[in-house]
């Protein structure tokens, strides 16, 4: 019986709906609204920060994301490096952080990754910022590296005080239905679906997949 059941389970994750479940949340999962964080990381900075100098990076900020989303991703890039080699530490760190977007953008995955891993590494910058550097890295790194290694990197950000920590348990859950751990995945999923505090996409991209499974 149980043998059956294991082999019933392993039999959806082939199938069909898991992957076009895949290929349409799959961007999400990685890089979940990435650009939302920066702007809102950045917004926030932009109203604590009301010194002119502030206000001034704040604007170069804001230009070099009008640049990104016009598609001049070399001239965003180039007034990202500028902003982060002129700029006070948070949109420096800031501004790393959307060069290294703009390069996954681009398809330099590992140029990305790097990047990541350096702000991680930087003891300079905030603290929130080094683990959503973490998270973004991780997200690339998930259909390259086993559940378990996925799992240790984001161990910080899946705790109760980490803002990051809805996504980190997500990607921890996937990381584990593509290893063949539905167990472990439907248990990560159930949490996510089941916490009213979850954010409304991941708890319906939770959802969907747990039904997934259930099918």
């Amino acid at each position: 019986m149980v043998d059956d059941i294991i082999r019933e389970i392993e039999e959806d994750l082939r199938s069909d709906r898991f992957k076009r479940w895949w290929q349409r949340y799959q961007n999400y999962v990685y890089g979940a609204a990435v650009l939302l964080v920066l702007a809102v990381a950045g917004y926030e900075f932009w109203q604590q920060r009301q010194a002119a100098a502030r206000a001034a990076e704040g604007a170069r900020f804001a230009r070099a994301a009008e640049l990104a989303d016009g598609g001049d991703l070399a001239g965003a890039t180039q007034a990202l490096d500028a902003l982060a080699r002129d700029a006070g530490g948070g949109y420096a760190t800031l501004a790393r952080l959307y060069e290294a977007d703009l390069l996954a953008r681009k398809g330099d995955v590992d140029g990305a990754v790097q990047r990541y891993d350096a702000i991680a590494a930087d003891n300079g910058a905030d603290r929130q910022f080094r683990d959503l550097a973490i998270l973004l890295a991780a997200g690339y790194r998930a259909d390259r590296e086993d559940a378990a290694a996925l799992t240790q990197r984001l161990q910080a950000l899946l705790a109760e005080t980490s803002p990051w920590r809805f996504t980190a348990r997500e990607l921890v859950a996937v990381a584990a239905l593509r290893a063949g751990n539905a167990a472990e995945a439907r248990a990560g999923l159930t949490r996510l679906a089941d916490d009213a505090t979850t954010p409304a996409g991941i708890r319906a991209r939770a959802a969907e997949l747990l039904k997934t499974l259930d099918e």
